[in-house]
Order: structure tokens, then sequence, then C-alpha cells
């Protein structure tokens, strides 16, 4: 039997979120969720044990894999920043809950962004991402959970954010649209060049200058040329739906959250069709 390609949805990016969230995946056809830690100003939601056990129930009820918990909140707290800064003392604090949450959840992959306040605009910067990432690795190392880093680099770079950092459990997490929209990049290019340090996959598209904001295949971002060049490497982990379905551009409150959801599944399910097939 050829292992498959999983398909997944982010849990920021479902019209449903919380528990209930793994039923809806199911009712979509889907295989798993990346879920969210929740945010610092309400005590990240998911380390919270018995929140954790309520994910963990739902999503076993429901034959969903949870394979992910993605440190959001970096977006609006600096690793980038001083020590001695309260942006940077949250940012840590933020990666550390989310290693001790995967501890407990069993959850494989620990996703670090670096986008927001956390985007690498600087070799000082570089620097301090690495440095936060290699603290979270050496704390996942025993459990063999994976940090994943998700950042705005060329693959040249990835490549040096993985030596300098030098642990074997970083990978790197792919998106679909975020190197095109944040530097000009092409993803299938750089999915070439990284292919076995990448980990898991986000998948959205857009049109110029739009995040996360037209279905899969509709915009500017080579959305299919990316999902030959993961079927060329032989991925075969998950790929997880990350457009905006409820919010705008994509959606002006003049569309059904839930159907574009239901089309980007069938579009999907679809482009990956020969790949995913068993014999």
């Amino acid at each position: 039997m050829v292992k498959k390609v999983k398909f997944g949805l982010c849990e920021w990016s479902s019209p449903i979120q919380g528990p209930y969230v793994c039923r809806f995946a199911r009712e979509l056809g889907l295989d798993g969720i990346e879920l969210a830690q929740g945010d610092y100003e309400h005590s990240f939601p998911l380390s919270n044990p018995y929140i954790q056990d309520v994910y963990l129930k739902e999503a076993a009820n429901n034959e969903i894999e949870l394979t992910a918990i993605a440190v959001n909140c970096l977006d609006y707290y600096a690793m980038t920043s001083s020590d001695d800064t309260s942006q940077k003392k949250v940012a840590v604090m933020a990666v550390k809950k989310a290693v001790e949450t995967a501890k407990r959840m069993r959850l494989p992959i620990v996703q670090i962004p670096a986008f927001g306040k956390s985007y690498i605009h600087s070799e000082a910067d570089f620097q301090a991402v690495a440095d936060c990432l290699r603290s979270a690795c050496k704390a996942a190392a025993k459990e063999g959970i994976v940090i994943a880093s998700e950042n705005a680099l060329s693959a040249e770079e990835d490549l040096r954010l993985l030596r300098e950092v030098g642990c074997p459990n970083l990978k790197i997490y792919m998106d679909t649209q975020n190197p095109y929209i944040n530097n000009g990049y092409s993803a299938p290019e750089m999915i070439y060049v990284l292919r076995d340090h990448i980990c898991e996959v986000h998948v959205k598209d857009g049109r110029e200058g739009e995040l996360s904001a037209a279905l899969l295949g509709e915009g500017a971002t080579s959305y299919y040329e990316s999902v030959k060049a993961l079927c060329d490497i032989g991925y075969t982990g998950f790929v997880h739906l990350e457009n905006f379905y409820d919010q705008q551009p994509m959606n002006c409150c003049d569309k059904d959250a839930v159907e574009l959801l239901r089309k980007d599944v069938a579009i999907l399910k679809a482009s990956f069709k020969s790949y995913n097939e068993t014999v």
C-alpha cells in the first residue's frame, strides 16, 4: 500500500472552533486538525488540562488526528525583542507552554511562526529566532516532538536556520502562499529544495496582496504547482487548509463560510487525487 497524504484544517481557519471542530472536520471528510494554542490574554486556553482532555475525547470519538499546536500569539509578541522586554518574556512563555501542552496531549509537532512582530528583518532577528527554536527543540527532544519553523525566509535561509540551530528535531512548516505574498518566492521551488525538512503543510491562496482570500487554485500563488512539487518529492504528511473562510476579503458577510470551506475540501482532495490513491 502506498502511504497517503492526509487532509486537515487549521482550527483558526474553521468557522467552528473549540473541541466541536473535531466533529466538524469528520463531517467534512477530513483526517485531522492543527490546534490553536489560544492567546496570552486568555491564559493560553489549550494549556489547561481540562480543556486538553475535552479536545482529546472529541478527537478520539470522531477519529480525528490532532497533529500540531500553533503558537500564533508570536504574531503579536516578538521572539525578536530583547530578553528583558515584556514582549520577549511572553513569547518565551508561549513556546514553553506549547511544548508542555504537546507533551501532555501527545501532539507530534509544535509550530512556531515568525510573522508579524516576530518577522525576521535582520541578522539580529535571525539569531533571536534561532535561539528560541534551539531552546524549544531541546525541551521537546526527549518526547520526540518536532519543532516546526514557519517563516518568510528563502529556502537557502531556511537551510541555514536548520544548520545554525543544529537540532535534529527542527523542521520546516511549509506554506503554499506565505513565500510568495511575503517576498515573491516560489513555493513550488522551495518545496523541491527543502523536501525532507518539511514536516507539515498549510495550503491557502489569494490574489495579489491578499492573504488567505481565494479558493485554492483561484489565486496568484501557484497552488497546483505546489501540489505537484509535494507529489514529486513523495510527501506523505498532513496538508491543512488555512484559508480565512469567514473573514474579509474572502467573505464580506455575503457568503456561507461553511460552503466555502466545503468547496476548498473538494478542490484539495481532487488536486491530490492521483497521488492519494492506494495500490
